[in-house]
């Protein structure tokens, strides 16, 4: 295809920057997620947040969840598998907030 008004044919478009991942790093491989052993996932995160459909921001990923079966009604059950999850596979990248990292 040939290249449109103002493009050269040897470099591609011009993006407009992605800022989203700035402060994003990669880990180490093999990195755990730190106090592991201390995870708390709490009730009013589960079923206020990742579980609840009408949420501004939390709504896509109670589609995601509840597409695995995961309900309000049963949060614990949430909870724990994050937990887990949390215990047992490793860190892949981490972010600074103004709270700390995020991982």
């Amino acid at each position: 295809m040939p290249p449109r008004a103002g493009q050269s044919a040897m470099r591609p478009p011009k993006r407009p920057l992605d800022f989203r991942l700035a402060n994003t790093y990669m880990l180490p491989s093999q990195m755990k997620l730190p106090n592991a052993d201390k995870l708390l996932v709490e009730r009013d995160k589960i079923v206020g947040y990742l579980l609840n459909p009408t949420h501004r921001y939390g709504a896509s990923k109670a589609a995601f969840f509840t597409g695995f079966g995961f309900q309000a009604g049963q949060w614990e059950q949430l909870a724990l598998a994050l937990r887990r999850h949390g215990q047992t596979h490793e860190v892949k990248r981490a972010k600074e907030t103004g709270f700390g990292p995020r991982f």
